[in-house]
Order: C-alpha cells, then sequence, then structure tokens
C-alpha cells in the first residue's frame, strides 16, 4: 500500500497519496489544449485519452493542489495524486479501495463525498455502481463511522439552494472530503483519489472542486432574465465559492442585455452597476437596486473603488485583457470576474497567446492573485478569477 500523508494548507487541509499521478477531467474536443497546457507549465510525461488527461511528475512535497489549477485551466475537474489500483475481481478492487480510503481519512471527522464516474461514459454505468458499492461494502466493514457520514452526503446529494441560501450552501463544502473513484474502459482497473476541498479566499475552490466530476449544478431557475448568460456567472460564482455581500456593489461591463447583471441584482442586499452602450433589458433596468450607464464600458471607469467588477464583452482576448489592467493599475476594484472569448473561426487568437498575455499584464501587480479556469458551460472561453490581496499588500507596505 503506498504512503500516505496530509499537508497543511491555510486554512485547511487537505489528504493526498505519495503519488505522481495527476488525472483532469475536460470536456470533450479540450483534450489537446489540456494537453498543451501542461506541456506548458513544464508537465512533459502527458497522456491525452478521451475525456481526460494523464499527468505524471514526482509530487512537490510541501505545495498544495492549489498549484495544479494553474497548469491545467481547460480542466472542469481534477483527481490529484491519484491511485492506479488493479484487481483481476471487483472484490478484490473493492478491497483495495477502501483500505487505501479509510488509511487516508483516518482520524478525519469532517464530511465525506464519493464521486464515481467514468469519462465520457467509457464504462457502462452499471460498472460504475458496482464499484461504488463495492468500496462503500468494504469501509463499512472496516469503519462504520466513516461510511455513515458516506451515505449521509450520498443522499444529500448536489441540490443547490436560492441564492439567499447559496452562501452558506458554498461554505459548507469547504473542508468536505472528496473520494474520486474513475472507471475507465479497462474493467479490472480503477483510478482513486482523495483529497479535500479548499476554498482560497480570492481565487476559490482549489482541486479537487466539491461538484461530481466538475459539472456544476445551475443555482437556480430565472425565467425573466434577458439571456442565458447568467448561467456562465453562476457557474463562476460558484466556483469562487463566494458571493457579493449585502451592501457591496458590483460593476457588469458590457452588461447588456443584462443576464449577469439579472443574476446580481437577485443576491441579496447587492447593488449593481451596469455599464453598456446598449440598454439593458426594461425588466432588468426597472429593477430598483440596478443603475444602468450608458456608456462604452471600455473607457468608463468608477470614480472610487467597487467591489467587483464583471465583464463578458465579446472582444477579442487582448482587448479585454487592456481593460482589465486599467482597472487594477487604478485599484478602481477589489475583486474581479472577467471572461476571455476565443474567436471561433480564427486560428490568429491561440491559448498561449492570451496565458502570455496574463502572465504579462499581472507580473505588473503583485498584489493580485488570480487563477483561470474553463468552466462547463464556458465553451470557446476561459475565466479569470482573482483580487487584491489585502494581507499581501498591508505586509509589503
Amino acid at each position: 500500500m503506498p504512503k500516505l500523508h496530509s499537508v497543511g494548507v491555510r486554512p485547511s487541509f487537505y489528504f493526498r497519496f505519495h503519488s505522481d499521478l495527476h488525472l483532469f477531467l475536460c470536456k470533450p474536443q479540450h483534450e489537446a489544449r489540456s494537453l498543451a497546457s501542461l506541456r506548458r507549465s513544464s508537465w512533459t510525461e502527458c497522456e491525452a485519452r478521451q475525456g481526460w488527461v494523464l499527468r505524471r511528475a514526482p509530487p512537490a512535497e510541501g505545495s498544495p493542489c492549489a498549484n495544479l489549477s494553474v497548469a491545467c485551466p481547460w480542466a472542469i475537474q481534477a483527481l490529484p495524486h491519484a491511485l492506479r489500483i488493479e484487481g483481476r475481481a471487483q472484490r478484490e478492487l473493492g478491497r483495495k479501495m477502501s483500505d487505501a480510503v479509510v488509511e487516508a481519512l483516518e482520524g478525519y471527522q469532517g464530511h465525506v463525498s464519493v464521486h464515481s464516474f467514468s469519462p465520457l461514459s467509457q464504462a457502462p454505468l452499471a460498472h460504475v455502481q458496482r464499484m461504488e458499492r463495492r468500496l462503500l461494502q468494504y469501509v463499512k466493514a472496516a469503519d462504520k463511522s466513516l461510511w455513515q457520514r458516506m451515505i449521509k452526503q450520498r443522499k444529500e446529494g448536489g441540490v443547490v439552494p436560492h441564492p439567499d441560501q447559496l452562501q452558506d450552501a458554498l461554505d459548507s463544502f469547504n473542508g468536505t472530503a472528496v473520494v474520486q473513484l474513475l472507471c475507465d474502459e479497462d474493467p479490472q482497473e480503477v483510478y482513486l483519489s482523495v483529497g479535500t476541498c479548499y476554498r482560497d479566499p480570492l481565487t476559490g475552490f482549489q482541486w479537487p472542486v466539491p461538484w461530481l466530476s466538475g459539472h456544476l449544478p445551475t443555482v437556480h431557475e430565472f425565467p425573466a432574465a434577458p439571456s442565458k448568460a447568467w448561467r456562465k456567472l453562476s457557474q463562476s460564482l460558484m466556483t469562487l465559492g463566494t458571493l457579493p455581500a449585502p451592501g457591496e456593489v458590483c460593476v457588469d461591463l458590457g452588461a447588456s442585455p443584462g443576464g449577469w447583471s439579472h443574476l446580481l441584482a437577485s443576491l441579496p442586499g447587492v447593488r449593481v452597476i451596469a455599464v453598456d452602450i446598449v440598454p439593458l433589458c426594461s425588466s432588468v433596468q426597472a429593477r430598483e437596486n440596478v443603475v444602468s450607464i450608458t456608456h462604452d464600458a471600455s473607457t468608463w471607469l468608477p470614480d472610487g473603488t467597487v467591489d467587483w467588477v464583471f465583464c463578458d464583452a465579446t472582444i477579442l482576448p487582448s482587448s479585454s485583457l487592456a481593460i482589465l489592467s486599467s482597472w487594477l493599475r487604478t485599484s478602481r476594484c477589489r475583486r474581479f470576474v472577467w471572461a476571455l472569448k476565443f474567436p471561433a473561426r480564427s486560428a490568429k487568437v491561440t491559448f498561449n497567446d492570451v496565458w502570455n498575455a496574463c502572465d504579462t499584464m499581472f507580473s505588473e501587480f503583485p498584489d493580485v492573485r488570480w487563477t483561470v479556469r474553463h468552466l462547463p458551460l464556458f465553451g470557446h472561453e476561459i475565466v479569470l478569477m482573482g483580487g487584491f490581496d489585502v494581507a499581501s499588500s498591508s505586509s509589503s507596505s
């Protein structure tokens, strides 16, 4: 049995196996991009499969799994420090998985979620379900208390409440242990990963994220929303794990027709400033906590500092980054959620170009911490999320 050890993470911790194997799930057709981003991060020993990517490298002692999110932004979920378990029969696989899980979670008394899946359904659903049942069967025999917590979390599922209760639900995910079981085409092997969800105050949930195979549930249905773009924002906020709080001011650049503004205005006590040269939908504009400003979003800046700035404007990444840079340079926002769009039929804009531009821009702002993700509802887009590190700036001054 591989040696297990824990790594300290502020303010929580996560468990991991002493393994040099990391698995990254991605949407179909994004395997090549995931592979390229890993190799760009100097992880050369990589292998792409249908719906996921393997990465082998020596584990970095003392470093949190947060580093993996930057290395593979096209992933939607990761199985960090995974074990490849082999067995001729399901009972043998179940016993080996149980031994590893019980040892990894020894002394842990928090919530435990079990996520069993097969990328793009390469393994039959019945086989995935049998593997999960075998795991739980042997865990029950070895540690009934752990089994009861795994069963409870499994029954509760991933129900997402109305935005009024969403922040409490997101807070409960922080520190939850996630047992991930990946079944591939070979019925005599499984991949197992055990990690604790950690939410960074500025860049959100690190790997692993607390949702089954990275597919975030929809926050809440808004039948009156002027567009479906609010769904992308809901996934971004859930990945951050932090919502705009009552009394905070949010600026939505390029807001028309108002999908993102509609969702932000639905959060309790939040004030929204929607900026676009095109008027908002009348239903959003009529809301009491929404101020609509008709102005070119690329040049508008507030008089002072706002809490959040959001942008989902359809412009080239280079132009979009220039706008974000102007906001950061003048300290006009504390946090940002910024979508970068890749022209679908253009080969002139590559991910490496955008990545290099991001590196160059953020190097000018040492007090800003940021991450980049490709979320399930984002097509040819990535989203930048982050903000000013108050602790870092105060210590430097």
